[in-house]
């Protein structure tokens, strides 16, 4: 992940250590791969490596949010971009998020209405309307504009500027984390369905254009958004199409904002061969509470910049039930912690070190030493004893676990017989020019038909090859 060092330390009220920030950042696994200087002198742009497992940290707030965990000395000097944003959506005055509790909203005296038949893998998508304030209207207002350092910090991140309305939820998404799709709101008509597909529809296209400008055809029982036709106008937390695009003509623009399941995004990405900035954001698994909180500032960020004002919106009435299955509770056993450590922390500093990592200790029994705890929604990788024992490592830092050599008693017996043997007979066979090769379990499907009078009905076929070894070995020739 690419930022700007500049938009980083725009959120410090003074001058960071950022050698020494770096190296306890990578030392915790939030691995600096580059600095890089500008062309105008003036930036840096940094480059993390992030593992799969934190998709939290995929974010300007998110690498904030680890230095103040790994930094504590920075805690007070630190200004995280989603206490700014809470503030501004809460003091902006307008009607920035209108209730729509029946899912159907107002849309050139007809209604649009969204059908979502996949909760279990959607079970939150809030969405706006937005419609564009022409010149001949009264509100308009011709000095609106976006600014350059929000073109600027788009391009070092890596990112492409594509139009008014895309660049702002992009920037929202390197910002907080929370992926956005703009459509065109006139390619949706009166319905917006997410299901998966199946094809039973007439209209129903087999083929999507892609907004990479590539082709894709649609497989089936894979979730798909449909409009109102039931044609295909996007793979969702993916890729939409080009026939629901947007650009900066368009007068009205219908704006997703939506939290999808890990592992069917992870598995869409995949079949279809497409990596993008929010598949992969949501396949390793984005904040569920960030859907609403960034959906509210492109509000603000539409108001102040662009000449779209907002029409009508709606705020999902699955949130509360899918934050209330997102959260964890796991126990843990305090002296666990130290044998699996090798240290001997107090209490005190372990319970610390938890609440540092924005873990709720729901109870701490003083008798038994059990710790039970409330993991945050952000974080979808703890999920077992073992992963909270990691993370006290990491926050307490691995330089400060002193190596201690392992002692075991062992002695020296007798080499089995049958090694003793079989060794004895590679090496005749050595002597006799013979040479040993190891191979593979699979091979290649053309070279084992070749090898069976290209016949594959007695071929056994696996489901996820590797390197193109997509056959189980039925003979020893190849």
């Amino acid at each position: 992940m690419k930022l700007s060092l500049n938009w980083l330390e725009s959120y410090f009220n003074i001058k960071p250590n950022w050698n020494m920030i770096f190296d306890k950042l990578t030392m915790a696994g939030i691995e600096l791969e580059s600095i890089v200087l500008t062309d105008d002198n003036l930036d840096k742009v940094i480059e993390f490596k992030i593992t799969p497992n934190r998709g939290d940290c995929l974010s300007i707030d998110g690498i904030l949010r680890e230095i103040i965990l790994l930094c504590p000395e920075y805690k007070e000097n630190i200004t995280r971009p989603i206490d700014i944003i809470k503030d501004l959506v809460n003091t902006q005055n307008n009607n920035c998020i209108i209730q729509s509790k029946d899912n159907t909203i107002n849309h050139n005296s007809d209604t649009i209405k969204i059908i979502n038949h996949a909760t279990d893998i959607v079970p939150i998508y809030n969405y706006i309307i937005i419609k564009k304030v022409l010149p001949a209207a009264v509100n308009y207002n011709k000095n609106k504009i976006l600014p350059d350092f929000i073109y600027k910090r788009l391009a070092l991140g890596n990112i492409n500027s594509v139009s008014l309305i895309v660049d702002i939820l992009n920037y929202i998404m390197l910002e907080l984390g929370q992926p956005m799709h703009a459509f065109n709101l006139d390619a949706i008509g009166n319905k917006l369905y997410l299901e998966k597909y199946n094809n039973t529809h007439n209209n129903a296209n087999k083929n999507l254009h892609l907004l990479n400008k590539s082709t894709c055809q649609i497989i089936d029982n894979s979730l798909v958004s449909l409009n109102e036709n039931h044609e295909v106008i996007a793979i969702p937390g993916v890729m939409g199409g080009m026939n629901s695009s947007t650009n900066d003509e368009l007068v009205s623009i219908f704006i997703e904002s939506a939290w999808f399941q890990p592992d069917t995004i992870a598995y869409l990405a995949r079949t279809y061969k497409l990596s993008t900035d929010a598949s992969y954001r949501f396949e390793r698994g984005v904040d569920p509470r960030l859907s609403e909180l960034a959906i509210r500032y492109a509000c603000y960020l539409f108001d102040k910049y662009t000449n779209y004002e907002l029409q009508i919106s709606h705020i999902n009435e699955y949130s509360t039930s899918i934050l209330s299955k997102s959260q964890k509770i796991i126990d843990l056993d305090r002296n666990k912690i130290n044998l699996t450590l090798g240290l001997e922390l107090t209490t005190d500093l372990i319970l610390s070190l938890l609440q540092n990592l924005d873990f709720i200790v729901l109870n701490y029994n003083a008798e038994s030493l059990q710790i039970s705890l409330l993991i945050p929604e952000f974080r979808f990788d703890i999920n077992i004893a073992e992963d909270i024992v990691e993370e006290i490592a990491r926050t307490y830092s691995y330089q400060n676990i002193v190596p201690k050599p392992v002692l075991c008693n062992s002695s020296l017996t007798n080499t089995n017989s049958y090694f003793k043997e079989f060794n004895i007979l590679k090496s005749q066979l050595a002597v006799f020019g013979y040479h040993e090769i190891i191979t593979y379990a699979f091979v290649n499907e053309k070279l084992a038909l070749l090898f069976n009078n290209n016949v594959d009905n007695n071929l056994i076929k696996v489901k996820n090859p590797i390197a193109n070894l997509n056959i189980m070995r039925h003979t020893l020739i190849i």
